[in-house]
């Protein structure tokens, strides 16, 4: 049980946020996809203002947004969250190539 508790300890660190490290991992999904803002937030039901957030790391997605975002990428909630747990660790690079929507 001691060792649950270390874990917990908000003396653990990362080299990045959750935020940070949802937000590369959102921005490389969408750029992979060629997806413009306003097309991911139509797909995953959210606001383009409420994506932009997301994408800045400004705010902290809800486990209702994760499930959203997840599905308009086509994966599973357990795979993004997994990705964003690896980039935590090992940052992603910061600047995925620029992003070219499609219509």
């Amino acid at each position: 049980a001691s060792h649950i508790i270390s874990i917990l300890q908000p003396s653990l660190k990362f080299p990045m946020s959750p935020e940070e490290a949802f937000a590369l991992v959102m921005r490389r999904h969408r750029a992979e996809l060629r997806l413009s803002q306003e097309k991911l937030a139509e797909l995953a039901g959210v606001s383009r203002p409420f994506a932009s957030k997301l994408e800045r790391g400004v705010t902290q997605p809800s486990l209702n947004t994760v499930l959203k975002i997840s599905a308009a990428f086509g994966l599973t909630a357990k795979d993004l969250v997994g990705e964003v747990e690896e980039a935590m660790r090992r940052p992603l690079p910061k600047h995925p190539r620029p992003v070219t929507a499609r219509k």
